[in-house]
């Protein structure tokens, strides 16, 4: 139980430094101006229809071609800097325990990939006002843009996929993308960490940035089998089809899998690892 508590406030310790960075901030501010431009064209529409943007918008732009891809860049941004050595790791280090140090650090990426999915999701609420309303089903703005050419008419910078609107609810569309965001965010974390971490350089970045961009090179070149291992394409639950698209169990399986692996490793390598 102490070394829980020493675990959680490894955690917290890594939270207050983590969020009081100017990086931190930048990117907060880097994603508001993305997303607004996003939603403003939407903002139009909705005026022009005197009918609100709901929450469940995010789920529809969660399945964009590019919109998971930047959000997903603006997250390895984010965490680009891991294992977060700072001033004080030596010495939380030296009170606590490697193993115990890295269980805080887990806990923390946990943590943050939650934190950076929640971010993400109220700028397109703030972005959205006064337009922002919410209704039950998925509204009247997303049901025309989807079914009508209104979206080239209002030149829309984002496209409404049918699959999301006629497979889930809004409901289990949002959940679904909350979840898939906060454990693919979480994967990608515990990899960089893990790889920055062994290397001493920024190799685990670049890996993330790799996988991130696979999404988008299979829209346009590979087979979409290689959806199996893109972690932005799984976040996307318009492609969660079977076949040779990954299916709802596939993805949960890799999720939980991946993420315990990884963690594992980074515990079992404090064992072994001598700095």
């Amino acid at each position: 139980m102490k070394k829980i508590r020493t675990a959680a406030i490894v955690c917290w310790q890594q939270m207050k430094i983590h969020y009081t960075k100017g990086k931190t901030f930048l990117v907060v501010c880097l994603m508001f101006f993305y997303i607004r431009g996003i939603v403003l064209p939407l903002s139009v529409f909705s005026e022009a229809l005197q009918e609100p943007i709901t929450p469940w918008t995010f789920a529809v732009l969660m399945n964009d071609n590019l919109f998971p891809f930047v959000i997903t860049v603006f997250y390895i941004i984010w965490v680009c800097d891991a294992p977060f050595f700072t001033p004080m790791h030596l010495y939380m280090v030296g009170r606590c325990g490697k193993r115990v140090w890295m269980i805080g650090e887990i806990l923390f990426l946990c943590l943050n990939s939650a934190f950076y999915t929640a971010v993400s999701f109220l700028l397109m609420i703030f972005c959205s006002f006064p337009r922002f309303g919410f209704t039950r089903s998925w509204g009247k703005i997303l049901g025309t843009l989807a079914f009508t050419d209104a979206s080239g008419e209002y030149v829309m910078p984002f496209e409404i996929n049918t699959t999301v609107l006629n497979r889930f609810t809004p409901q289990q569309a949002l959940f679904y993308t909350f979840l898939f965001m906060w454990g693919f965010f979480l994967f990608m974390g515990l990899l960089i960490f893990l790889f920055n971490w062994l290397t001493g350089q920024f190799v685990g970045t670049a890996a993330a940035f790799l996988l991130s961009a696979l999404d988008v090179t299979i829209t346009n070149m590979l087979s979409v089998r290689w959806r199996m291992i893109s972690p932005v394409s799984m976040m996307r639950i318009s492609t969660l089809s079977g076949g040779f698209n990954p299916s709802l169990k596939y993805v949960l399986v890799f999720l939980i899998t991946g993420n315990l692996l990884i963690a594992a490793a980074m515990i079992f390598l404090t064992y072994i690892k001598k700095n």
